[in-house]
């Protein structure tokens, strides 16, 4: 018997020998635990009126399910199956409910079980039953966590989407804890990753406005995040992204409010993240360069205090406009009046930074560097010559060491001819 194992007298009722690693959340395997499993199943059973004998044995299970061996085993048992579909049904105690859906939130971690649980019309309905509105926030916030754990699957996201759009978009609107808004967000997050469910929800106008509601300044910073990533989803779609910037009101206002350094790092990220991917589109380049607003909100993000994945969007949405000729222009007009305001652009590729970033920048340059005009001011800055003759040593020098990648001295290379007039092939 474990050492940790709780002594049961001889004159009490026959019970779960639950040892306290059952009893709490832990990293090994618990299936092997020394327990008595049809003890634990016995005190499990709905036909146990004991609700705190029947919790503490559900939540041992739910403690079991967190290691991965353990879920599938629990998944193929018809009998435990059924222990926990009984357990999370409705009418039951919200305290067995409670560990009931956390067994069913373990083992949808799964891939195997997630693929095959909301397909089982019993597990279906136990799920959506804990998101309607009439429950508490412990059930409902227990139900949306398992809601995004199987929206993972891009073989339930269209099903998910037909059954649960209102109450996952609609949670912006209302009372709820932070946690239950960001889980219900999450989820919506992945299902907006097939172009089905993104033309659905922009067709809709409620749905529309319940999540430029979950993205404004007026809601927790944790729920903004997923509002912000499932926009950058939608504007992935070339019916929706070609007008959204222009077109929309209030789409380009919540994006710029929520790039603003003041934010955590995540929404900013995502924010610049959905600009970036907006500026794929033609339509929308010359727009979002010509407005001053947006230009120095980009150049903020871009520069070396930020953090890399915010830099990289930002410098990805520069390199995205450089490939607009009308920009190229506009930018070098820039160049020449305040170069020291594209400071940061040079920055970025120093050898210090990140590839991620360095490929960005210098990409952006060399596209600069395609109009003509540009050139002979472009080469004569000091500090972006010397950063982008840096950033042309070979990968495999001998003796000389090098961060550069192969994409990233391509570029260099293709940017060093192009401002100086030598054909580098």
């Amino acid at each position: 018997m474990s050492k940790y194992s709780i002594p049961s007298s001889k004159k009490s009722n026959r019970s779960a020998k639950l040892s306290q690693d059952d009893l709490r959340p832990n990293t090994t395997n618990n299936y092997r635990r020394p327990t008595d499993p049809v003890a634990l199943m016995a005190d499990a059973n709905p036909n146990n009126f004991k609700t705190e004998e029947r919790s503490r044995a559900l939540r041992s299970l739910k403690n079991m399910c967190l290691d991965y061996p353990n879920k599938k085993i629990v998944w193929k048992d018809t009998e435990k199956k059924l222990t926990i579909l009984r357990s999370a049904f409705s009418s039951e105690p919200e305290s067995v409910r409670i560990e009931a859906l956390g067994i069913i939130k373990n083992m949808s971690l799964d891939e195997y079980v997630r693929n095959a649980m909301y397909t089982d019309p019993e597990f279906k309905q136990r799920i959506l039953d804990a998101i309607r509105i009439e429950e508490s926030i412990a059930i409902r916030t227990e139900g949306y966590r398992i809601m995004a754990n199987l929206s993972i699957s891009k073989c339930n996201r269209i099903v998910m989407y037909d059954e649960a759009c209102w109450n996952l978009i609609n949670i912006s609107s209302m009372a709820g804890s932070v946690e239950m808004k960001r889980n219900a967000l999450k989820t919506m997050s992945y299902l907006t990753l097939e172009l089905e469910n993104q033309n659905r929800l922009w067709e809709e106008f409620d749905m529309r406005r319940l999540l430029l509601i979950g993205a404004s300044s007026a809601q927790p910073q944790g729920v903004r995040e997923y509002a912000l990533k499932i926009i950058s989803n939608l504007v992935l779609n070339p019916k929706l992204g070609i007008k959204l910037w222009k077109s929309i009101a209030g789409i380009k206002n919540i994006l710029l409010e929520n790039a603003s350094i003041d934010n955590k790092i995540a929404v900013q990220e995502y924010a610049l993240c959905a600009i970036a991917n907006l500026a794929t589109f033609s339509t929308n380049q010359e727009a979002m360069f010509t407005c001053e607003v947006t230009r120095k909100q980009l150049s903020i993000s871009a520069d070396i205090k930020r953090a890399s994945c915010v830099r990289r969007q930002a410098l990805r949405t520069f390199r995205l406009c450089s490939e607009n000729n009308d920009i190229k222009i506009l930018m070098g007009d820039l160049w020449r009046k305040e170069k020291e305001s594209l400071r940061w652009l040079a920055n970025g590729l120093k050898k210090q930074e990140p590839n991620d970033i360095r490929i960005e920048s210098i990409t952006t340059i060399a596209n600069i560097a395609e109009h003509e005009p540009n050139r002979q001011p472009m080469w004569r800055t000091e500090w972006l010559r010397d950063v982008v003759l840096v950033a042309c040593q070979p990968v495999a020098l001998p003796g000389i060491p090098t961060k550069n990648t192969p994409a990233i001295e391509m570029q260099a290379v293709r940017a060093l001819g192009l401002l100086t007039g030598v054909d580098m092939a």
